[in-house]
């Protein structure tokens, strides 16, 4: 991710523009996860009906309790969120949030899991007039 952001920023530096970066970090990102729209995004993206079924099968079938003092709590399903530490979660949070950048002009956005990189560019000579 960080050699295509440095040539991203290298090549529009080339061509005469100034760059301009933000640094995204979603907190609770993996919590956050809709599953209903996580399926519809992923039939969007043209994953087969079968493979969202089994991603939506394997993320609503949790439950989750608190232990404490040797007593437990109600057990609750859960509604949303990836599991805690699963070797999918990055790549299912990636999936899910993979449509953000794509109401962008004269800029792009870099993702790795719940770290995004905006980089908007803009002719260097119009920075004196740029509000932000």
């Amino acid at each position: 991710a960080l050699l295509r952001i440095s040539e991203d920023i290298r090549t529009r530096l080339d061509d005469g523009k100034s760059c301009l970066m933000t640094l995204l970090d979603f907190s609770n990102a993996f919590g956050t996860v809709q599953f209903d729209l996580l399926i519809h995004k992923l039939r969007l993206l043209g994953f087969s009906t079968s493979a969202a079924n089994y991603m939506y099968s394997y993320l609503t079938q949790r439950q989750q309790a608190v232990v404490a003092n040797g007593k437990t709590s109600i057990v609750l399903p859960l509604g949303s969120g990836t599991p805690q530490g699963a070797v999918l979660s990055p790549l299912i949070f990636t999936l899910f949030v993979n449509d953000m950048g794509r109401c962008l002009i004269h800029s792009s956005m870099h993702q790795y899991a719940d770290d995004s990189q905006l980089l908007i560019y803009f002719d260097s000579e119009k920075l004196p007039s740029l509000y932000i």
